[in-house]
């Protein structure tokens, strides 16, 4: 979920805590998820979430013997309805 908020907070430059609502969140896959915001303005958002591995190991953690590929969370679709 914080991929998506980061993403709108981002591209409708939403600063304010309350800016933003979460409405849903549902699990669309193993690694995906849809996750819905209202925004001041009225607007419902939709955004989709997917899971992936870090092309480059690291080591995650101070005790970590062997570095292991970290997941990423990216948006691939944002899709916006009832802006006023």
């Amino acid at each position: 979920m914080q991929a998506a908020e980061r993403t709108l907070r981002e591209s409708d430059a939403l600063l304010g805590l309350d800016d933003l609502v979460l409405t849903g969140s549902v699990r669309t896959a193993s690694d995906s998820w849809r996750v819905r915001f209202r925004t001041p303005d009225g607007a419902t958002h939709s955004l989709d979430v997917h899971a992936e591995a870090a092309e480059d190991a690291a080591l995650l953690t101070c005790d970590a013997l062997e570095p292991r590929r970290p997941l990423r969370y990216r948006v691939t679709a944002h899709r916006v309805r009832g802006r006023r």
